[in-house]
């Protein structure tokens, strides 16, 4: 893998528990957890109206090094959080494609929300 076509930076957060709320809700706590370089490949998005607002779920995959702190089993606990444009993605999993520990994709996904002023 070449180090020219990481360009986006990343940090891997976790979910270090949280606390609930009066309503019942949960509110997560979120911990650096590792930050990474990586190559973002957009993959697909869709539009929806959710709780009378329009929003867009855009699906991205990132590739990065691997790197043996990582499990990808486990990923699913964690998210992305882009030090370009703050931007948080949801992991939905991770893998390494070809299991020669040469690279991770990780697979996310993204809400925006829609202002139609």
């Amino acid at each position: 893998m070449r180090a020219g076509g990481l360009r986006q930076r990343l940090v891997i957060e976790e979910d270090v528990g949280g606390n609930t709320h009066a309503m019942g809700g949960r509110t997560h706590d979120w911990q650096e957890y590792l930050k990474v370089r990586s190559r973002a490949a957009y993959k697909s998005g869709k539009e929806f109206e959710r709780a009378q607002q329009r929003t867009a779920e855009l699906t991205t995959l990132f590739v990065i090094r691997y790197d043996s702190r990582l499990d990808t089993k486990e990923m699913h606990h964690m998210r992305i959080r882009s030090l370009d444009d703050s931007s948080i993605y949801r992991i939905h999993f991770a893998a390494d494609p070809d299991h020669k520990r040469r690279q991770i994709h990780i697979h996310t996904s993204e809400n925006q929300y829609i202002n139609e002023d």
